[in-house]
């Protein structure tokens, strides 16, 4: 079952793709809902940020793909706010090392 959230895929510079996912907390009726959006990447392709999205996060139902010339377009300054806040995004996907573990 998809989650009805709003998603853009998005490439910010050639092979640098990012996505953004509208906030399970956001206002529903806000204006522009990539205000509370959060993004992820940067990913090397289209396919790995699809990926990761489906492997982390509930199906929000289909989402916008954005290539570079598209985005240049759209790009405003939500988008720089999203892009700039996608790697601190992205650590609580990194899993920690193991100072017990042996190799």
């Amino acid at each position: 079952m998809s989650s009805g959230k709003e998603c853009t895929i998005f490439e910010n510079a050639p092979n640098e793709w990012f996505y953004a996912l509208e906030s399970d907390f956001g206002d529903e009726d806000a204006f522009d809902w990539r205000s509370e959006a959060s993004a992820y990447g940067p990913f090397p392709t289209y396919d790995a940020a699809c990926d990761h999205l489906a492997d982390n996060h509930q199906n929000p139902g289909g989402h916008t793909m954005l290539g570079y010339d598209d985005f240049a377009r759209e790009r405003d300054q939500v988008t720089d706010r999203l892009v700039a806040e996608a790697a601190e995004n992205m650590k609580r996907f990194e899993r920690p090392l193991n100072p017990y573990r042996r190799w």
